[in-house]
């Protein structure tokens, strides 16, 4: 985790495991890392929430003082619940409790390592993000697709398409304004072939 964040020149102001919480548990560093002027989003990997109650004023605590945070809970499967509760005895609960709950508390929730610190890192530059409306400027069709599909998955509002600096344009009407202007073009091409073709690339005369 450190070598990746340090490959994207991300910094990190506490770097710290848990283990088993018997002394000292995740919402105590949590609710320092609030405090912390170093601090601007806190990343988390969890195997469980020991203290949903205190986790849940921590958390309010973060969102309050705009600082948000990231988690990767895992345990979501029951191979995985029983690796945890072997490993440090937690119990992981119920995964979509655990992400209702999130989603209550504002914490961003995440799948793997790397978005954990892709995600703190984004959010440590831009800050949060209040909005469920996405924006992607790409040159091409197929990459706005690819970024589209997961967040229909998530629900989240398709973007306006925006070409140049024409007036925005619903996405659901794009592909009806690019065969226009495309079977514009093959009328120009049938009307004046001398224009296109040309090895040169030059009109010719």
């Amino acid at each position: 985790m450190l070598s990746f964040a340090q490959a994207r020149n991300l910094g990190l102001s506490l770097l710290t495991a848990m283990g088993n919480e018997a002394m000292v548990s995740v919402t105590d560093v949590v609710d320092y890392l609030v405090d912390d002027p170093a601090t601007k989003v806190i990343a988390l990997f969890l195997e469980s929430v020991r203290h949903p109650a205190e986790f849940a004023a921590v958390a309010r605590k973060a969102w309050a003082a705009g600082k948000p945070i990231v988690a990767m809970k895992i345990g979501s499967s029951q191979l995985a619940s029983q690796t945890a509760r072997a490993h440090t005895g937690a119990l992981v609960g119920d995964d979509d409790v655990v992400s209702a709950a999130f989603r209550q508390l504002g914490v961003v929730r995440v799948r793997s390592l790397e978005d954990l610190i892709i995600t703190a890192g984004l959010l440590a530059s831009v800050g949060s993000l209040p909005g469920r409306r996405l924006g992607v400027v790409t040159p091409s069709g197929g990459g706005s697709e690819i970024h589209r599909r997961p967040g229909r998955r998530r629900r989240t509002p398709d973007p306006c398409v925006r070409t140049g600096n024409r007036p925005p344009v619903d996405r659901d009407h794009a592909e009806v304004r690019y065969g226009r202007e495309s079977a514009r073009r093959d009328r120009l091409r049938r009307r004046r072939p001398d224009t296109f073709g040309s090895r040169d690339g030059n009109r010719r005369r």
